[in-house]
């Protein structure tokens, strides 16, 4: 499709931004601990820097605790860009869970990939997507959505894709914009009536919404 890689860029950093968010991360990861705000801030490209108050909004750490995932799960990060939020989910999955960083630019699936194994973060595992197939390894019990779902031409298509890759009792969390909208987005816009049509289409019904985000939604499907 026409925008390419685009579906994919909405946590798309530099390489420094990745080296910030995945520094020390997972010695002697173990069972889910508590989990906390990192120090320090994410960088993203020049020209495309996002305000500090949609970077709040968008806490990786807070929204990772409303998943309730635990020790051993299969987690599935569409549109992982930086891996900015590989971090809270591979803390809340621990050492016996895996983090699927799924994203379709080759570049930044190598990055992933290399930054994980520099890192020693033995579960998180980088995959290269297409643009209509998440090209999952295995089932998972969560697929993440977050700000990536617009970005998609074919969605209710993708969608059921996604519902063939959940293990039993599996759920998706999609969070994207309620309001205010990026320039540039105009076309990729979405309700909440869209969302659940093509939810519905895919086998899936909502089973919880959190409201914390004021200029996002995030729901839970099962």
């Amino acid at each position: 499709m026409a925008r390419g890689t685009l579906w994919l860029r909405r946590r798309r950093t530099s390489l420094a931004g990745v080296v910030l968010v995945l520094t020390a991360v997972l010695a002697g990861v173990g069972a889910a601990p508590a989990l906390a705000q990192p120090a320090g801030g994410l960088s993203a490209p020049a020209g495309r820097r996002p305000r500090p108050d949609r970077l709040t909004r968008l806490d990786p750490f807070r929204i990772v605790s409303r998943l309730a995932l635990k020790s051993g799960d299969r987690v599935a990060d569409i549109g992982a860009g930086s891996g900015r939020f590989a971090r809270p989910l591979a803390l809340a999955v621990g050492r016996d869970g895996v983090v699927y960083a799924v994203d379709n630019d080759p570049a930044t699936v190598q990055a992933l990939d290399q930054m994980a194994r520099e890192r020693e973060l033995g579960n998180i595992r980088a995959v290269l997507a297409t643009d209509d197939d998440p090209k999952l390894p295995e089932p998972v019990s969560l697929v993440l959505i977050i700000n990536t779902l617009h970005h998609i031409a074919d969605k209710p298509a993708y969608l059921k894709k996604l519902h063939a890759s959940l293990a039993p009792g599996g759920r998706v969390a999609v969070i994207d914009f309620r309001k205010d909208w990026p320039a540039g987005h105009e076309q990729d816009r979405f309700s909440l009536a869209d969302l659940d049509g093509w939810m519905g289409a895919a086998g899936f019904r909502a089973i919880e919404h959190f409201d914390f985000m004021p200029n996002h939604f995030f729901y839970l499907y099962q």
